[in-house]
């Protein structure tokens, strides 16, 4: 990849829709040659790429939740445009998480006794490690377009003490089974 594609690719994921412009990226077409792509930020279609991760071998995640568990989503009223956008945006991207657990934990249950369709290869166990850092630190909408050196000092030193402090039980971890004998498997 060329230095100037990564740096657009870069740009590109950060081109959040309503807040900043697409990037036009210039990428390889099937078959040969060079084309502009028009690229934004994919968090919106796919914000926690678990599927991609597994399909390309991986079996141990570690996933950082920036927005709330789905079934934890409250329903208190709004009183803004910008807080139903919020609310919007929080339940749609913690949907399409628990979609990716739920598949994931599909998988640990079919894990060396299934085959993947058209394929000789088990279905492999996963481990998906959950954290979920401070909404107060994290700032919500507004916190998403902060880049002052002071909140990103707060945003690592939250990152530092979730992950020293991390429960797999209290963060819904999703943790393998062997399937001989149902035990949660400690790898």
């Amino acid at each position: 990849m060329l230095e100037s594609n990564f740096r657009d690719a870069v740009m590109a994921s950060t081109a959040i829709p309503g807040f900043f412009p697409p990037v036009a990226v210039e990428a390889g077409k099937p078959g040969g040659g060079r084309e502009l792509r028009i690229c934004v930020d994919g968090g919106l279609v796919l914000n926690s790429p678990l599927n991609p991760a597994i399909d390309a071998g991986a079996t141990s995640i570690h996933l950082i939740c920036l927005n709330p568990d789905v079934s934890t989503l409250t329903l208190s009223p709004v009183n803004s445009t910008l807080d139903t956008m919020e609310r919007a945006l929080a339940t749609s991207v913690a949907s399409g998480v628990a979609s990716e657990l739920a598949r994931v934990k599909l998988g640990n249950r079919l894990a060396g006794v299934v085959r993947h369709e058209n394929s000789n290869e088990f279905f492999r166990a996963v481990t998906v490690h959950r954290y979920h850092p401070s909404k107060r630190v994290l700032g919500g909408v507004p916190g998403i377009l902060d880049f002052s050196l002071q909140h990103l000092d707060e945003l690592i030193g939250n990152g530092e003490f979730v992950a020293a402090n991390h429960d797999c039980e209290r963060e819904k971890c999703v943790l393998p089974k062997n399937h001989l004998s149902g035990r949660s498997n400690p790898k």
